[in-house]
């Protein structure tokens, strides 16, 4: 939409009249639906206080921060797509206007339509039109052209003139106190509220044919224009006296007050008049211009165009001059170049001057010495004293490829280094004569220097070397080594005016000053290793480095005996530089000519470095679990579930200067403790898996390059809440179930270990019943009876020493069996001593007609420490000796007693005789002591394992087997 003809003003400041000649084209970028733009038809752009750009388009309304597009359709809200006009109050809201002539507003992160507040039903604003003042009050014209004004507190419109009916409404305001409108009449008013009432300038003086445009979003500024008389002028208050200035130039279309600079625009080009800058454009349909915190920007119906209003200046190169620059030199008050065509060329000219012959290739080195410039090449060294002239072909040396030439404190001759020869040259331009200073065949030299101390300097393609002695040849040389962890190639060898020397390589710049090494490179200052050339600035303390990746101004200043670095300035493509890539600088008085691989710029004013701007940043919570999540639009304190901790947390940070040099960190604390810190990359940083508890998230934004332009976001505050069993009630009230569950536990213990007593006493007196029956049994009548018959018949037979030797074996076994009848328990070890003795006296009783064999397959320590029941096997082998081998005739008795563990909870027992069953009967043995030996395997029990008594009776013998718990 067009901004309309005429209105008043008072006006201020004395102009310049506008020339063109020499003006210089300020960089500038395009925004279009490429870069995300719903629309390129743009009707309107502010910028918030937050610092947010709002763009109104045909399709919609974007928010832009700087590199991404948050966007605001009739899907979110909008009345109609089309944006009309938008504007910030007092309060934050952002009011829409859109093609509908419905207003709506943002604020917190929703739009607010006639729906969710009816109030906006009662305000109708003719095409997307309308002021909000101070106050809570509207102005603005309604769709029947009558002046409106709309208090939002008391909800009443109120007709500001009966009279009147605008043709359009256009507001200016100063102090709060002036907004103007054009009649029907075509005739714009200015009308101006004071505390109690409006004045309605009714002087016809103030009716005059001026296009006026207000200078978003500060609102302080008034522009005119008279394009009747072609004049313009500008103020910053309503006092201040008219002035105007004439011109003639019929594409002049009006003209805005920019940061304290006047910026006039024309049909294809916009003039900055204190620097003489230009802005050329293509946009045949301009239809808002607006500063916004040192950028230009230009609203369009084409898209937007941004101007980031940086003095790294190209001047508007012909296109049929080759672009590629190598060399830059001065002649004359003029600037030149020499290009990868091997062409001179004027720069403010943009004429070709002259050639290198044909057969020039690879461009070295250019050096001015005693009024004459010398070029070396592959083949040739060329001299020329005016660029406009013949050049001179100095290809008299029977070496070629010229690497470097520099001058020579001996009168009229320069040292040149030789690539192919190789060598070092002392060659005389006026005698066309040349001394060999070196030849060596394992030294390629590519760059060479005479220093202030007499001392000769030359470079290899990985070390440096220094003489004393040259002039009559060089015998000696020491090498000086740069960088001793990694061979660098030094492509330059200068000094400053205090003896410091730089040495400019492909590792970065190395600085010597004497005692003293020190290394600038990207690790510390510089923006990329690759250096191409280093100018150095003894006026101001600096030096500026050429590399690969943008240039870099260097200060240096010495401090306790040690030289200081630090960076003052850095430029990029994205400050206006036609190319990264620099091949050569130029530093002429205040101003610096760049040569790069795409052409030349020019910066005006080599002190220059970007001002210190703020980068605010601002966070919200865009995602939880992964599912995206709206709302959160400003900080403020939020509590989520402990199950819902994976949170995607997005944030803008608006720098609008050097977008691309942006750094942003990340720093997460919890319970005040900081608990990750991060260098983020995009627009958003995610947090996994969070455990409870209260965080604080801090965005911190700056230039990589100019620290000082940095901020930081607002604390974002949430908290995590614990899982329910982390909860006060919930651990009082398990607390409080742990301590009743375990009382009753207690109390149930305690009965149960009563009951268990009781049980354990019936058992013991089981189990003493059950010895004495062993022991009965043990004690059988038979047994004394036949080992006293035993006893008689060695005295019959007078065998007093057999007598004796029985009666105290018998005895002992007697005192043994007694003994453990009081023990319930018994070691194995002993168990298998007592069994021996007793089977040793059945041997002698039945006069060896059997013997025994023992099978023990258990270490000493298990013998030692397992313990079983007493009196549990004797009963099986006195069976196994009375109704088994004693009942054999003429067959040897044999019986085998095996030991071993079952498992780890078992001991297994096997006793095998090869007795015959007699009278036929299955069973073999003493059924009172087999069963007692079942019942007392029974009764015993050891983790949870009890023991059984088995019996095989075959033909050829018979085999018990036991196993009892251990």
């Amino acid at each position: 939409m067009n901004f309309i003809k005429s209105g008043y003003c008072i006006i201020l400041l004395c102009m310049c009249f506008f020339t063109k000649a020499n003006a210089q084209l300020l960089t500038y970028k395009t925004l279009s639906a490429e870069d995300g733009l719903l629309s390129i038809e743009v009707h309107t752009i502010i910028q918030d206080s937050k610092g947010y750009v709002w763009i109104g388009t045909k399709n919609g309304l974007c928010r832009w921060d700087s590199k991404n597009f948050e966007y605001f359709t009739i899907a979110d809200g909008l009345p109609n797509n089309e944006v009309l006009y938008v504007y910030e109050d007092s309060k934050g809201r952002i009011w829409i206007s859109c093609f509908s002539e419905e207003l709506c507003y943002y604020f917190n992160g929703r739009i607010y339509n006639s729906k969710n507040a009816p109030f906006l039903n009662k305000i109708k604003s003719q095409q997307g039109l309308m002021f909000i003042e101070q106050n809570n009050e509207f102005y603005y014209k309604s769709t029947d052209a009558s002046l409106i004004k709309f208090n939002l507190l008391t909800q009443k419109s109120t007709v500001i003139h009966d009279s009147l009916k605008a043709a359009a409404f256009f507001f200016i305001i100063n102090k709060g106190k002036v907004w103007g409108f054009q009649d029907e009449r075509n005739r714009n008013r200015l009308i101006a509220k004071d505390a109690r009432n409006l004045i309605l300038n009714e002087d016809t003086s103030y009716y005059t044919p001026y296009y006026f445009c207000p200078n978003l979003p500060s609102n302080n500024i008034l522009t005119c224009i008279d394009f009747r008389h072609k004049r313009y002028s500008f103020q910053k208050g309503l006092d201040t006296p008219f002035y105007h200035a004439n011109y003639t130039n019929k594409e002049f279309r009006f003209a805005i007050y920019n940061e304290g600079r006047i910026m006039e625009i024309y049909n294809n080009y916009i003039l900055q008049k204190k620097d003489n800058y230009k802005i050329k454009v293509d946009y045949p349909d301009r239809q808002q211009t607006i500063d916004i915190k040192k950028n230009l920007f230009m609203v369009t119906t084409d898209g937007l165009l941004f101007c980031r209003q940086m003095p790294v200046l190209e001047y508007e190169q012909n296109s049929r001059i080759n672009n590629n620059a190598k060399f830059l030199f001065r002649y004359g008050g003029e600037v030149y170049i020499v290009n990868n065509r091997y062409e001179l060329i004027n720069v403010n000219k943009q004429q070709k001057i002259n050639q290198l012959k044909s057969n020039a290739i690879n461009l070295y080195n250019l050096l001015s010495f005693e009024g004459k410039f010398y070029l070396s090449t592959s083949f040739d060294l060329y001299r020329f004293a005016d660029p406009n002239k013949k050049i001179e072909d100095l290809n008299y040396l029977r070496y070629s490829n010229f690497k470097y030439i520099s001058p020579s404190k001996k009168a009229n001759h320069l040292f040149t280094a030789n690539g192919l020869g190789p060598g070092i040259f002392l060659i005389s331009p006026q005698t066309h004569t040349y001394d060999t200073l070196l030849l060596d065949i394992q030294k390629n030299v590519y760059s060479i220097f005479e220093d202030s101390h007499s001392r000769l300097w030359y470079s290899t393609t990985d070390k440096v070397y220094y003489t004393d002695e040259y002039y009559n040849g060089i015998k000696r040389s020491r090498e000086f080594v740069l960088d001793p962890s990694s061979p660098v190639f030094c492509k330059s060898i200068g000094e400053d005016n205090k003896g410091n020397l730089f040495f400019t390589t492909n590792g970065g710049v190395f600085v010597y000053d004497g005692k003293h090494k020190y290394r600038i490179d990207q690790a510390s200052l510089l923006s990329d290793n690759e250096c191409s050339k280093v100018v150095i600035d003894t006026l101001r303390s600096s030096f500026w480095v050429a590399t690969k990746d943008g240039l870099n101004r260097i200060g240096y200043y010495r401090e306790n005996g040690i030289l200081k670095f630090k960076v003052l300035s850095k430029f990029f493509a994205s400050d206006g530089l036609r190319s990264d890539n620099i091949s050569d600088i130029l530093l002429d008085s205040n101003k610096l000519y760049i040569a790069t691989d795409k052409g030349v710029n020019i910066l005006d004013d080599v002190n220059y470095r970007p001002d210190t701007m703020p980068i605010p940043v601002y966070v919200k919570l865009t995602a939880i679990n992964a599912a995206a999540n709206k709302g959160y639009d400003t900080i403020k304190t939020i509590e989520l579930e402990h199950d819902r901790n994976n949170l995607t947390i997005g944030f803008s940070a608006l720098y609008f200067l050097r977008r691309d040099r942006l750094k942003i960190k990340a720093y997460l604390y919890r319970d005040n403790s900081l608990v990750s810190q991060n260098d983020v990359t995009g627009d958003k940083i995610d947090y996994y898996s969070l455990n409870d508890g209260d965080y604080k998230l801090v965005l911190y934004a700056f230039d990589q390059d100019y620290h000082y332009n940095n901020g930081q976001s607002t604390p974002f505050e949430f908290t995590i809440k614990p899982p329910y069993y982390k909860t006060w009630w919930f651990i009082i009230g398990s607390s409080l179930l742990v301590i009743i569950i375990s009382t009753s536990l207690m109390l149930w213990n305690l009965t149960r270990r009563k009951k268990r007593a009781i049980q354990q006493a019936e058992l013991q007196a089981r189990l003493n019943e059950s010895t004495l029956k062993s022991l009965q049994s043990q004690m059988n009548p038979h047994f004394v009876f036949n080992s006293l018959n035993t006893i008689q018949s060695f005295i019959t037979e007078k065998d007093e020493a057999g007598a004796i030797d029985y009666l105290s074996d018998f005895s002992v076994l007697m005192r043994e069996i007694l003994e453990q009848s009081v023990h319930t328990f018994i070691s194995l070890e002993n168990e298998i001593q007592f069994l021996k003795q007793y089977m040793q006296l059945e041997i002698t009783r039945y006069k060896h007609s059997f013997d025994i064999a023992w099978d023990i397959k258990l270490d000493e320590e298990d013998l030692t420490d397992i313990y079983i029941p007493t009196m549990l096997i004797q009963p099986i082998l006195e069976n196994a000796v009375k109704h088994g081998v004693s009942a054999l005739n003429d067959v040897k008795g044999h019986i085998e007693v095996t030991f071993g563990l079952v498992n780890k909870h078992l001991l297994g027992v096997t006793i095998k005789d090869n007795g015959q069953p007699s009278g036929g009967k299955s069973f073999k043995g003493n059924s009172i002591a087999v069963q007692t030996i079942k019942d007392r395997l029974n009764i015993y029990t050891k983790n949870k394992v009890k023991g059984e008594y088995h019996l095989l009776v075959a033909e050829t013998g018979a085999t018990a087997t036991i196993t009892i718990p251990i």
